[in-house]
């Protein structure tokens, strides 16, 4: 007897259907999806503009491949975990609806060169977001030194990478799911 299925999904772009599992099974994927989710709490309420903001980073018609997507989410976990930005040699502390918001200026802005290959500009608009938001009285920006402070410092833990049988069996639920639907390796467009 063979296991059930997922809910039948579209994917939005090309419109395939499939089970879910070969949507979020495949290792690669699997890896992405766990980047984005590791990240700070309040991800809900910006998943949908850092997806948009990712995209930026591929060439036009191009597909962004998982390794990237994964590689961009670790990056912004990193910085959007730390709660806080340098600008003009202070320190600003972040909230998460200027990260959002940051997103969405980014990806409005005219006259970028794409594909984008770093997180700078993003981090100069967070950065006017926060120095402005603290001119207004409402934060607290500190001069920022060179040495780490504790009051600086990120304040979780550090994401946590698969291991490699984690990625082996992602792998194996993959290939297994490959041989079920008769076909190679199932392809996903962000």
């Amino acid at each position: 007897m063979e296991a059930g299925l997922l809910p039948i999904c579209q994917c939005p772009n090309c419109k395939t259907r499939a089970d879910l599992t070969v949507f979020l099974t495949a290792s690669e994927a699997t890896d992405a999806l766990a980047a984005l989710m590791e990240m700070n709490p309040t991800i809900k309420a910006f998943v949908r503009p850092m997806l948009l903001y990712v995209r930026l980073f591929v060439p036009e018609g191009e597909e962004i491949g998982y390794k990237m997507m994964a590689r961009l989410f670790h990056e912004l976990g990193a910085i959007i975990n730390k709660g806080t930005v340098e600008k003009s040699g202070y320190t600003y502390k972040v909230t998460p609806s200027m990260w959002s918001q940051a997103f969405q200026v980014v990806r409005e802005s005219k006259g970028l060169d794409l594909p984008l290959t770093g997180h700078s500009y993003y981090l100069g608009i967070v950065g006017n977001l926060a120095r402005e938001y603290d001119k207004k009285g409402h934060g607290a920006g500190s001069k920022s030194s060179h040495a780490p402070s504790a009051s600086n410092a990120p304040t979780r833990e550090p994401m946590r990478m698969p291991t490699a049988d984690e990625k082996q069996r992602a792998l194996e639920r993959k290939e297994k799911l490959d041989r079920l639907y008769g076909r190679g390796s199932a392809r996903v467009a962000v």
